[in-house]
């Protein structure tokens, strides 16, 4: 199995977490929602210096060293306000606006990515030590959202010792199922306030079915698949569940209790 080939195509999940001692983070925050194709590994070629004497016209001896940092982008559609804190810093209120901060934090993060299973295994990619950054990148459209990117620089690793570590990995894994626990819903039952879906384990991956209900059988919310529902005026007297059933690497399905009934 170690020599054969895996297909990565797409990515199932994004998680940042908090690095240990000259290893990688051991839990992870995931996020969800990732535009479709923004995930770019920007890993820079080694710069050569070249040693000549004369009357030889092959280079007698030959440094390479690093150029440009290597990194890792990615961007997320209509960001939530903790997102952007996440990677900018700055603060959130209970309005849940966000500003920015006064001073250019330093956001240290891990960065592990997989892709979706094929044929029983997948690929994961970690950066141990990212210095991380986020920027708004693009204005919404009638046909597409505000883009918030997120630029991952992979950094030098050393432990507690002071031996350097190295600071990214890429490994083909063989799928272990997890079953999932449990899931809730985060956020005020309005219209025009997001809902979202907290799913436990907080890695897991899988399908969302949101769900309106007043008196009868709870009523299937349409062509809303994904971790967030804001709520509309069509909802306004009901109240709101969400369903999750686990995929890839998770497996399960859960339901969330009914939250209260949604205001104008």
């Amino acid at each position: 199995m170690a020599n054969e080939r895996s297909l990565a195509v797409d990515v199932a999940y994004v998680g940042f977490g908090t690095p240990g001692d000259g290893v990688p983070a051991e839990h992870y925050k995931r996020y969800p929602i990732i535009h479709t194709g923004s995930v770019v590994f920007n890993f820079n070629e080694k710069t050569v210096k070249e040693f000549k004497a004369m009357g030889i016209e092959d280079p007698w001896a030959i440094l390479k060293k690093k150029g440009e940092a290597d990194s890792i982008e990615l961007a997320i559609p209509s960001p939530l306000a903790t997102e952007m804190q996440d990677f900018c810093g700055g603060t959130v209120d209970a309005a849940d606006k966000w500003e920015e901060p006064i001073n250019i934090p330093s956001i240290t993060k891990s960065l592990k990515i997989q892709t979706v299973p094929y044929k029983g295994h997948y690929t994961e990619y970690i950066v141990v030590n990212g210095d991380v950054q986020g920027r708004l990148s693009q204005g919404p459209s009638e046909e597409d959202t505000d883009l918030f990117l997120v630029k991952v620089l992979k950094q030098a690793v050393f432990d507690s010792n002071g031996n350097q570590r190295s600071g990214f990995s890429r490994q083909v894994k063989p799928i272990e199922k997890t079953k999932v626990d449990s899931i809730t819903i985060e956020g005020t039952p309005k219209v025009g306030v997001r809902l979202t879906a907290k799913v436990s384990p907080e890695a897991s991956t899988g399908t969302y079915q949101w769900y309106r209900k007043k008196d009868a059988e709870p009523e299937l919310i349409p062509n809303v698949d994904y971790a967030g529902y804001v709520p509309t005026a069509e909802d306004v007297g009901y109240t709101i569940s969400v369903k999750f059933t686990g995929t890839d690497y998770y497996t399960g399905e859960v339901t969330s209790e009914d939250t209260q009934v949604v205001v104008a």
